[in-house]
């Protein structure tokens, strides 16, 4: 159950996504917190990365 899940820290560990902003020093990030990202472009990513998921299992 965990090998599915590796790909995808895999993909984390070794790509910035086009979505995601610099990191702001001073800046607060919290868990969970979606309002520093483009949402549209994370909804594509997400749409995509299930598609290839899908596509080699």
């Amino acid at each position: 159950m965990a090998y599915p899940r590796l790909l995808a820290l895999a993909e984390r560990a070794w790509h910035r996504a086009a979505w995601e902003r610099p990191y702001s020093t001073g800046e607060r990030y919290a868990l969970g917190d979606t309002d520093k990202v483009d949402k549209a472009a994370l909804a594509r990513d997400w749409a995509a990365s299930r598609r290839t998921v899908k596509y080699r299992s």
